[in-house]
């Protein structure tokens, strides 16, 4: 169906005629026969407005209009389009021109290629979907300008990422710098920051916190933990500095760490922390990151758990209620410069398990956040919600929620049950060519790749 049959006056459409065309442009489903049939019901009766209208006698609908009766605009209308209806296909009917247009385009792995109402949003994992080994995979810079320079608004997206170890301002200036866009503290959503959640519950109560940093950048750690609101947490690097029997095992070279133990040194002065280890009761464990030191930490965590009153240097007979433990993600591998994928902290996870079971014989009770866990992805959806509102967009207007991810068993398996979509890229963890553990809504080759294809199934302009 063509503009130029469908107006009232040179120049102008009518209100019915751009109706029907916005029904075309977003038919779902296709509209079928009925709708010819409601079409040609429409023209008639504008015709036969027209002529009444204009003082023309009313003809027989079947009869063929005589070439000596002037024809009214309507009457045009009417004549137009049934010889484009009888003549057209019916996909061509309901298709725009820019769904046909990208319709000859590379297809999806799913067959649904309708142009879709409302925009996307998109949560993208960093390592192994936009950089590997912190340097950027092909293909990132153009993605960053569309998503924040090829429409009149940005597109909604967020870095959703069981990496971490970093205050998300530092992050979020790096991603900045990397793909030369404008990334904000809001749009990073690291392993460690639904931390920020627990505040409420544990800002004042004594808490363990383990992995994250060697010693050398131990500070890290502990200006993230305040910053996010927590006031009474003591480092494992502080448990080591207050006796070095702990895990005598825990002997890295003093080159490598001296910055890290005059800081630990000096903070611990400053607490008469070397007095207060033996006397804190931890009422939780918090797995901060990934562990540097796994048979070190897993042994505070065991001390802090087989105590009755979380002391370490005590023990119970096990009987006694199991303080909370919180580990921020479960990634068995994932991907850096090697050329195989490394253990995270899902493996660091297993093992604690094993260990603690093995000595207590208990199963440890634990809460672990990160991909592909609930309480991550509503997080995640949150923040996309305010990138949304400031771009002058309500909630309304987001169709679908896209996760850009590498693998399956976190990104895929995590957007897929919250209801969000979900595209595989093949530049980290999941090798091509093998089944995915979590079938995605799409793969593809790259995040630009996947980028390009989710965009064309939106209209954006």
């Amino acid at each position: 169906m063509t503009c130029c049959v469908l107006r009232d006056a040179p120049g102008r459409f009518s209100t019915q005629a751009r109706g029907l065309m916005r029904r075309a442009r977003y038919c779902e489903p296709p509209l079928r026969i009925p709708f010819r049939q409601e079409f040609s019901s429409w023209c008639g009766a504008k015709a036969t407005a027209s002529r009444s209208s204009t003082g023309a006698p009313p003809s027989n609908p079947s009869a063929p209009l005589s070439t000596s009766q002037p024809k009214t605009i309507a009457a045009t209308v009417s004549c137009s389009a049934e010889r484009r209806f009888s003549q057209s296909s019916l996909s061509s009917t309901c298709a725009s021109r820019a769904l046909h247009q990208r319709a000859t385009k590379e297809s999806l792995s799913q067959p649904d290629q309708r142009i879709r109402r409302g925009i996307p949003a998109f949560a993208f994992d960093i390592d192994g979907v936009l950089v590997r080994g912190g340097n950027p995979i092909e293909g990132l810079l153009p993605i960053f300008q569309r998503l924040n320079h090829a429409f009149s608004f940005r597109v909604p997206h967020v870095f959703l990422t069981n990496g971490g170890g970093y205050a998300e301002a530092v992050r979020a200036k790096r991603l900045g710098e990397l793909t030369r866009s404008e990334v904000s503290e809001e749009q990073i959503i690291q392993a460690h920051t639904v931390l920020q959640e627990l505040v409420p519950s544990y800002a004042d109560r004594p808490v363990l916190v383990l992995g994250g940093a060697s010693e050398s950048k131990v500070r890290t750690v502990h200006d993230v933990m305040r910053g996010y609101g927590f006031k009474n947490f003591t480092l494992a690097s502080e448990v080591h500095s207050w006796r070095f029997d702990v895990w005598p095992f825990h002997d890295a070279p003093e080159g490598n760490l001296s910055e890290g133990r005059a800081w630990l040194k000096r903070h611990a002065e400053q607490r008469h922390h070397h007095d207060a280890v033996s006397e804190r009761r931890f009422e939780a464990v918090i797995v901060f990151h990934d562990s540097r030191d796994w048979g070190g930490d897993i042994q505070l965590m065991c001390d802090v758990l087989r105590s009755p009153t979380g002391q370490i240097g005590t023990l119970g007979d096990d009987t006694h209620p199991q303080a909370p433990v919180f580990f921020t993600h479960e990634d068995l591998i994932w991907t850096n410069s090697f050329p195989t994928p490394r253990f995270g902290q899902g493996a660091f996870q297993l093992a604690a398990r094993a260990v603690y079971k093995a000595a207590s014989g208990r199963e440890l009770q634990a809460t672990t956040f990160g991909k592909p866990h609930r309480a991550t992805y509503a997080f995640a959806e949150k923040k996309l919600k305010g990138f949304a509102k400031a771009q002058g967009l309500g909630a309304e207007d987001v169709a679908d929620v896209w996760m850009i991810g590498d693998n399956p068993a976190s990104d895929i398996a995590g957007a897929n049950a919250f209801g969000w979509k979900s595209a595989l890229v093949e530049t980290g963890v999941y090798v091509p060519g093998t089944r995915a553990a979590f079938e995605p809504t799409m793969h593809a080759r790259s995040a630009e790749q996947a980028i390009e294809r989710i965009l064309a199934q939106y209209d954006l302009d």
